[in-house]
């Protein structure tokens, strides 16, 4: 190839291919840079492959998969699923920004009461879970003893 100076956006690409699992001869004729140099720059940058890259690997299955599933929908339907999915994604970005910024807003309240305290950390919860979707939480088991004494038996020998 030519000695011309790769541009940042094709290094950018480069690397996205790289961390998808790319062969190195395939992102040196998508992005025009020989393969050498792509092979030092990931080893200098540490470039991460797909294996340790899961989440961009699993979005790529994940959009092919769609995209399959998309060719066999008419016109209409696609149209349909494409408006759907616009707007709840508008929708999804939306309360997620809004989360994020409410737990900025949480964090820089001081908590002078355990009321206040217990509010930063309802905002801060309930913020974590738009934003990651819904956290398994431990369940509490309470044992109860039919036999134990009523509230109003102990307040009699008081």
């Amino acid at each position: 190839m030519a000695n011309v100076k790769t541009t940042p956006e094709q290094w950018a690409r480069a690397r996205e291919y790289y961390e998808a699992g790319l062969l190195l001869k395939d992102i040196s004729e998508k992005c025009k840079i020989a393969i050498p140099n792509i092979s030092k720059k990931a080893k200098v940058e540490e470039w991460a492959k797909s294996k340790a890259n899961g989440h961009k690997q699993k979005l790529i299955i994940d959009a092919v998969a769609v995209e399959s599933l998309k060719a066999t929908l008419t016109p209409v339907e696609l149209s349909v699923h494409k408006e759907i999915v616009e707007e709840r994604t508008k929708h999804v970005l939306f309360f997620n920004h809004a989360a994020l910024q409410n737990v900025r807003e949480a964090m820089n309240l001081g908590c002078e009461t355990q009321q206040d305290h217990k509010l930063r950390s309802d905002t801060i919860a309930k913020a974590r879970e738009v934003v990651l979707g819904p956290q398994d939480k431990p369940t509490t088991a309470i044992q109860i003893n039919n036999n134990s004494v009523s509230l109003e038996d102990l307040l009699k020998d008081l």
